[in-house]
């Protein structure tokens, strides 16, 4: 996974103007870094865990 170096300010601000805008909630799929990063600078309030069962083998 690669590193980004980037200013965690302008993240937070970012993803807060977004989540002030009137309209739908945002979501996030399958990027468990930026969930790590949006839940440490206080940004996530909400989590939907779904479970898709497989079977494997024939």
């Amino acid at each position: 996974m690669e590193q980004y170096d980037a200013d965690q300010g302008q993240y937070r601000r970012g993803i807060q103007a977004l989540k002030e805008q009137p309209g739908k909630n945002l979501v996030i799929f399958g990027i468990p870094g930026a969930a790590k990063t949006l839940l440490e600078l206080g940004l996530i309030d909400e989590f939907l865990l779904t479970i898709c069962p497989v079977i494997l083998g024939g």
